[in-house]
């Protein structure tokens, strides 16, 4: 004879719960609340949502026996019917969605455009260029940067974040370099992301170009200069 487990009814749509209230009843027959929860194993307000959503789907019957609420399953038809109803919603549903289809890819389409358009803003000020850094500090990958980072490449020291450094190669950054290491060039360019950063620590300003295919080339052009990527810590921490 063959038997119905509870994981063929959960892939016919039922929850783990109502597959579990559902076989139980077809065992036990007509019954109160009180033997469908030991029988399927649910707390009691657990069962009563469950035999409501049984009951609004027709797979299950419910009478008032003096007072006490008697529950039996419905002829087993019942669940082909309501999976037959349930089958005509959904093709329904997709025909509908065939006509919403070119809508939905115009919308998908003006959002990509509004995402992929390239944005400038200007940061002004000592207070907002350290928001620009810290920005920077929250790259999901490996930074690209012209020049000596200042007193930011300790914080990108601490947080062990990997960065590829292209220094300008003239006699007198060899000698700024080796004077101090804390000694920032200006401008400073930083590369993360889909951001290109221009800094200006002497004229305290910072402009940031958010552009996918500037971001790439850059990062490229520090690919050619044969920038080694390492982490800050060991390139310039003390």
């Amino acid at each position: 004879m063959a038997t119905v487990t509870k994981k063929q009814l959960e892939e016919l749509g039922l929850s783990e719960k109502e597959a579990r209230v559902y076989l139980a009843l077809l065992e036990l027959g007509s019954v109160p609340v009180r033997d469908v929860v030991k029988q399927a194993k649910i707390k009691r307000p657990t069962a009563y949502v469950v035999l409501d959503s049984l009951l609004e789907r027709g797979l299950i019957n419910m009478i008032d026996r003096r007072g006490v609420r008697i529950y039996n399953s419905a002829p087993p038809k019942k669940l082909i019917e309501y999976l037959k109803i349930k089958s005509d919603e959904y093709s329904g549903l997709a025909d509908t969605a065939k006509k919403l289809l070119p809508g939905l890819k115009s919308l998908q389409k003006k959002q990509k455009e509004e995402t992929v358009k390239p944005k400038v803003e200007v940061f002004e000020g000592s207070r907002e260029m350290k928001s620009v850094y810290e920005d920077t500090l929250a790259s999901l990958e490996a930074i690209r940067a012209y020049a000596y980072l200042n007193d930011e490449g300790k914080e990108k020291a601490k947080k062990d974040i990997k960065v590829q450094v292209v220094l300008p190669d003239s006699i007198k950054e060899r000698k700024q370099i080796a004077q101090s290491k804390e000694q920032a060039f200006s401008p400073e360019i930083n590369v993360y992301d889909n951001k290109v950063v221009l800094v200006s620590p002497a004229e305290e300003f910072a402009l940031v170009i958010e552009s996918q295919e500037l971001a790439s080339a850059f990062k490229k052009v520090f690919g050619f200069s044969g920038g080694r990527a390492g982490k800050i810590s060991k390139k310039f921490a003390r």
